[in-house]
């Protein structure tokens, strides 16, 4: 007992006390750390990105997910090269280009600068080699060599470009070249690249067999080239994403745009300048991480009943709504399907008599007030036209009805 008095009496004791004491303080700091996040991951979280601008959506709905700046126009690199593509799909489509055409370079698209697959003046290339490396390891010369074998020179693809940017109605997109190496007056927004993906993959899959691919081989040069976008990189890989397009100048900073799919689910994400490749990388994974954790799918199958219409004129009065082909679209994990609503616009002028299987109306649903989808509805059964004796006793029971509401009133 006396040592232990003693103890206590000397300085060593003090410092014992003083240590513990802090210790116990920076455990209450630790733990006030962990309890701050969220414990989890089927509640949506606050998301912050690290990047001038990000979007996330549900590819199949478009109903969006996340966003952050999605309409702000910025220099976008080879991300310029997803409408290339769409462009390139579009002509092997319509039979102006065939995957088989030879392609004989020219002295410009040898000289072009950047990333490329070093075509010199003369060789000869398929349309198909020429694609796999606009897709794959982003090949400026070979994206300057298509424009020109499609539209006869880069200004008339170029013209190409803009004019497809007019028809999908893409209001913060410009563009001055087929590479994306140029910034001035060449730009793009988050959401306008969101549409030319998801035109892309939805309109012309054979794409994402491309950028799927960690290497892909060009035939006419006989070597594999890597694939820029290292989420397919197998050591570095993420689980389902399957494409899109990376970019990458001194203005436009860090870029990607990928895709992924789990489940029944796909989903396209957008960062634009992040700060390096690693950036990029960690914040594409955060976004799809964050749609595929944090939501939940819900279905109305086709043929589902959805709810009854009055069909004017009609000899039934009220007729099943059923859907026309199944519509998926995703809610927040932990929220109700009571909470969504949902709400049937009719046909302008409907009225019997109505055929079964014919369009009635649009179901659409809304999540706190935005609406994020729609899907058409068809009458479940034939509405023949009432006669006129059925009308007109309808007629005096709804006026009598009414006399009676303004009278309780």
């Amino acid at each position: 007992m006396r040592v232990i008095a003693r103890f206590w009496k000397s300085r060593w004791a003090s410092y014992i006390l003083v240590l513990l004491i802090f210790s116990f303080f920076c455990e209450g700091l630790i733990f006030k750390d962990v309890s701050a996040q969220p414990n989890s991951i089927s509640e949506v979280a606050p998301l912050k990105i690290q990047a001038r601008a990000a979007i996330l959506v549900n590819a199949d709905t478009g109903q969006i997910l996340y966003e952050y700046n999605i309409h702000e126009r910025f220099p976008h690199a080879s991300l310029t090269k997803i409408m290339t593509l769409l462009i390139a799909m579009d002509a092997l489509d319509n039979g102006e280009i065939n995957l088989t055409n030879v392609v004989t370079i020219s002295k410009e698209a040898s000289d072009v600068v950047g990333s490329r697959i070093w075509l010199s003046e003369g060789d000869k290339i398929s349309v198909e080699d020429l694609m796999k490396a606009i897709a794959v390891p982003s090949a400026n010369d070979a994206s300057y060599a298509l424009a020109q074998h499609i539209a006869g020179s880069e200004e008339n693809f170029v013209r190409m470009m803009n004019d497809k940017a007019k028809a999908m109605d893409l209001k913060d997109t410009h563009f001055q070249d087929s590479t994306g190496l140029s910034s001035l007056d060449h730009y793009s927004s988050a959401y306008d690249l969101y549409l030319q993906s998801r035109e892309l993959i939805l309109k012309h899959p054979l794409i994402l067999d491309w950028t799927s691919r960690w290497l892909i081989k060009i035939e006419a040069k006989n070597y594999s080239y890597a694939n820029t976008n290292r989420l397919v990189n197998p050591y570095e890989s993420y689980e389902g994403l399957d494409g899109l397009k990376t970019g990458h100048t001194e203005e436009a900073q860090w870029c990607l745009v990928a895709t992924a799919k789990k489940a029944n689910v796909r989903l396209i994400s957008v960062i634009l300048g992040a700060d390096s490749e690693e950036t990029r990388m960690s914040e594409t994974r955060r976004l799809l991480d964050y749609g595929f954790y944090n939501f939940r799918s819900i279905s109305f199958k086709d043929g589902e009943v959805v709810g009854s219409v009055s069909i004017p004129l009609g000899r039934e009065e009220k007729v099943d709504a059923v859907m026309k082909e199944t519509m998926t679209f995703l809610i927040p994990k932990g929220k109700d399907d009571s909470e969504i609503v949902k709400e049937i616009e009719l046909v302008k002028g409907l009225k019997a008599p109505v055929a079964k299987g014919e369009k009635i109306g649009e179901l659409v649903v809304y999540d706190e007030g935005r609406e994020i989808i729609r899907g058409e509805v068809v009458a479940a059964e034939d509405v023949e036209r009432a006669n006129i004796f059925v009308i007109i006793f309808r007629w005096i029971r709804d006026f009598i009805k009414g006399l009676i509401s303004k009278e309780a009133a």
